[in-house]
């Protein structure tokens, strides 16, 4: 018993008297019932008042594998604890209110499961694609004997247009995608990396008086 998820553990009622079978080693435990609501959406609850005198209850009793409750009572546990530490005024270990996985839900209900699909596989191929092309990026600048029709300022041209992007995207957050910012900070580390196989970019302590302690000398 001690070695059962607390999340699973929670819905065991041990027999009450400690009766154990014939071997003396295990004990009883009560029939499991697990309310599961996990498809429940806030906008699909009713609203309780004086007007409100009777409702249609539809209950479906169904049997359900261990793993399924062991997910389920997991992400309810964790779903609970989360509402519980935002209720309070705590910040979340994965930031956000709590209220992300009621969004994924209304995903999983509201999309076509084709198109979830064919999402999920090019999200996917881009990374792969856009890992591809970082790659061979650094090993085409790697492999450079000289510097011939490179011009360093369109490189840093694009970094300040890659910079700008960057921010414009942080600004709008909401509406993009992690990964999108992701792919856009390593791009502009890659080609900050190519001004140092360019040119010869050292650090030197500034004059007195200056506002910076260093700067930047190619």
């Amino acid at each position: 018993f001690n070695s059962i998820h607390p999340a699973v553990k929670h819905f065991l009622r041990l027999e009450a008297t400690g009766a154990r079978d014939g071997s003396g080693q295990n004990g009883w435990y009560y029939p499991v019932l697990f309310i599961n609501n996990f498809w429940q959406l806030a906008n699909h609850m009713t609203v309780l008042n004086e007007t409100v005198k009777e409702l249609p209850l539809h209950i479906d009793l169904t049997t359900m594998a261990f793993w399924k409750f062991s997910t389920l009572a997991s992400i309810e546990l964790s779903s609970k604890e989360n509402a519980r530490q935002a209720a309070f005024g705590h910040s979340l270990p994965t930031g956000g209110d709590g209220s992300e996985i009621e969004m994924v839900k209304e995903i999983f209900i509201d999309t076509n499961p084709i198109l979830l699909g064919i999402t999920a596989v090019v999200s996917i191929a881009h990374v792969i694609l856009e890992t591809l092309a970082f790659g061979s990026d650094i090993a085409h600048y790697r492999k450079k004997k000289d510097n011939v029709g490179i011009s360093v300022r369109s490189i840093l041209a694009n970094v300040f247009m890659q910079t700008i992007i960057f921010l414009y995207l942080l600004d709008n957050s909401q509406n993009t995608s992690w990964m999108i910012l992701g792919s856009q900070v390593v791009g502009i580390v890659i080609e900050f990396w190519k001004v140092t196989t360019v040119v010869d970019v050292r650090f030197r302590p500034s004059a007195p008086g200056s506002l910076f302690p260093y700067t930047v000398v190619f």
